[in-house]
């Protein structure tokens, strides 16, 4: 209290002297005058000495900025202006600034790096930079993969920040295949023309918006966006899965070659009507595995063909004959197998059970077709599918030695090996005149379509097209197919860089394929090839429908004779030194083919005696060997004249 008190005294005496300084004595006002003028010299001392200091420093800036100046230049500021300002780095400089003043300098004379800013800025920029102007191709990003919601199965839930890079730092990513589109939208959020969405899970690029500024490249963790010529847009392989087969099929339905087990009602149409509309003929059309609901089964999967009798019709509208990919084999503990297996129509284990068989697609029971009641039942399961759905046929799958070789069976015929159990599965294909088999045995001579085994996506397999088709042949399979253009093995298009995939071989691949009994497309042409590459290849089938008359002429030749349709050199032209070429064929009596098999635009071809005019109408005199140029877009083959 006692401090308190003295505190508002001194207050009070504060106050006081505030206003009632005219009280004080003469010599206190004297003093306080002189303390006054005091403080307000020592201000305006400091006041001088700042304003003499800013002085100094404006006079030396004022210099400096004399002596140290920049030219203005002008040439630059000229093309700064006429740049978009994006400053993308696309051009390879940093930013706009830098590709102006690149240009002014001379340091790149190139008018067409601004990406974005297309052909009318480069002419802009010609005409200030006094240069030519250069062309800028049209380009837009491309994001290779094409795993969305539905198809690229997911290993968590995914709750944390909305980024790419971010989600990959977990695991890879939310999704089961670690090397696609991970969908969080980081490419879309860099995109400064909002040319970028997110669709389903997966990034997609409108090329109509896309200026081609490549910031979408930077942002994407996985690098599966890439830059491309508009014109080429579509040739690229939308998957960059590097993992094996059967794991990237566990992770994703979408691999490279069409459909893979993503059968439905949809995607079949879809790709039959992208056929005729590229110009294509139309052919058979083969649905593959997984359009049934389970093995043994034969009903479409309702979920996946809604219709499946009204798709039928419209693919047969379109001019396809249509068939379905089938096995012997029987999914455990399903309605049939009960059935089946209490008939005795199945496959028997040492134990009198029911034998369970490891393929490719698991553990299934199998059809006993060495029983005639077993395999009278199975036929008729079949007609009844072509009666339903107007089914032209069947691919008969599977039936391979080897998986009757993974577990002891007994049969209904005591002394069937596997082999023959093989044989027993190829003569069910003798009831339906559309089949096609991968594996036989001792059914040369039969009317039965052999396909050679799955090829892989290789030069290697090109080159063995024509020694394997000419050697089935000679075993009596004249209706042969040499698998599938570029490789029908399903895992060899998985992990391709795109960058690196090589459009020559799918086109030679064709080339090869175009004069034999049959060619087989998967792999989409005119999703994976260029425009010009595509045109090369629609022409190659449209030569293979012209030649199927006379192809046709020799399949009713081999019926009768045994003869095959494709045959080596030293087969029709024995003793004249012609055993060893295996890179050139018959196709009957009449003409030679010699496609390239190998990279490169050259190669010999050997004629026998005779007269011969190739493709092109120039003559040849036989019994000599020909160095011939073969570009991209040429199938050499000779007609026997004489």
């Amino acid at each position: 209290r006692s401090s308190l008190k003295d505190f508002r005294s001194h207050l009070l005496q504060l106050h006081s002297f505030h206003f009632h300084s005219s009280a004080l004595p003469e010599s206190s006002k004297t003093s306080l005058h002189k303390g006054g003028q005091k403080n307000m010299n020592s201000i305006l001392l400091a006041v001088l000495i700042v304003s003499a200091i800013g002085l100094i420093a404006g006079v030396g800036l004022a210099v400096a900025s004399v002596v140290m100046a920049v030219p203005v230049d002008e040439k630059a500021e000229a093309i700064r202006e006429c740049l978009p300002g994006a400053n993308c780095g696309a051009c390879g400089f940093s930013g706009c600034d830098g590709y102006a003043a690149a240009l002014s300098k001379g340091i790149t004379k190139n008018t067409a790096l601004c990406a974005p800013g297309g052909n009318d800025v480069s002419a802009q920029i010609a005409e200030i930079a006094g240069l030519s102007a250069g062309n800028v191709a049209p380009s837009a990003a491309v994001v290779t993969c094409q795993g969305f919601c539905e198809k690229a199965k997911t290993k968590m839930v995914y709750n944390g920040v909305e980024s790419c890079l971010m989600a990959k730092q977990l695991f890879g990513g939310p999704k089961e295949c670690i090397y696609g589109c991970i969908g969080l939208g980081d490419c879309a959020k860099a995109c400064p023309y909002e040319a970028i969405s997110i669709c389903d899970g997966v990034a997609r690029v409108n090329p109509a918006i896309c200026k081609a500024c490549k910031m979408c490249l930077k942002t994407c963790p996985n690098g599966i966006i890439k830059m491309m010529p508009l014109h080429e847009a579509k040739a690229v392989v939308l998957c960059v899965n590097k993992d094996k087969g059967a794991v990237t099929r566990k992770e994703c339905e979408l691999g490279w070659i069409e459909l893979m087990y993503n059968q439905n009602q949809a995607d079949i149409l879809r790709y039959a009507h992208a056929i005729i509309d590229n110009g294509f003929p139309p052919g058979v059309l083969m649905i593959d595995d997984n359009w049934q609901r389970y093995y043994g089964n034969f009903d479409f999967k309702a979920e996946r063909f809604p219709d499946p009798k009204a798709m039928v019709d419209e693919l047969h509208a379109l001019g396809f004959k249509v068939m379905l990919w089938i096995c012997p084999f029987v999914s455990p503990d399903s309605p049939e197998y009960r059935d089946l297996s209490a008939k005795g129509y199945l496959l028997k284990n040492p134990h009198g059970g029911t034998a369970v068989l490891n393929w490719w697609n698991g553990y299934s029971a199998c059809y006993d077709l060495t029983n005639p009641d077993a395999a009278a039942h199975f036929i008729a399961v079949l007609k009844k599918v072509q009666a339903d759905y107007g089914i032209d046929g069947y691919k008969f799958d599977a039936g391979d030695n080897n998986c009757y070789a993974s577990a002891p069976i007994l049969a209904y015929d005591k002394t069937a090996t596997t082999v023959d159990h093989t044989t027993s599965w190829a003569k069910i294909g003798l009831e339906f005149p559309f089949n096609e088999y991968r594996a036989c045995w001792k059914m040369g001579g039969q009317p039965l379509v052999q396909r050679l085994g799955d090829k892989d996506y290789s030069w290697e397999a090109v080159q063995s097209l024509i020694p394997c088709m000419t050697a089935a042949g000679l075993l009596g399979y004249a209706y042969v197919c040499p698998d599938m253009i570029g490789g029908g093995q399903w895992t060899s298009f998985l992990g391709i860089n795109s960058d690196e995939f090589d459009q020559t071989l799918i086109v030679r691949s064709a080339q090869v394929h175009a004069l034999m009994p049959m060619m087989q497309f998967s792999v989409a042409p005119w999703r994976v090839l260029s425009a010009e590459n595509l045109e090369i290849v629609k022409e190659i089938a449209i030569l293979h429908a012209k030649f199927a008359p006379y192809i046709m002429q020799y399949a009713h030749h081999a019926a009768k004779t045994g003869e095959p349709i494709v045959r080596c050199m030293e087969y029709q032209y024995p003793h004249q030194g012609m055993e060893m070429i295996k890179d050139q064929f018959m196709l009957g009596d009449k003409y030679l083919v010699a496609p390239m098999t190998t990279p490169g635009t050259e190669r010999t071809v050997t004629l026998p005696k005779g007269t011969w005019r190739d493709e092109q109408g120039k003559r040849y005199r036989g019994g000599k060997t020909y160095t011939i140029q073969v570009p991209l877009a040429r199938l050499p083959y000779f007609e026997l004249i004489k």
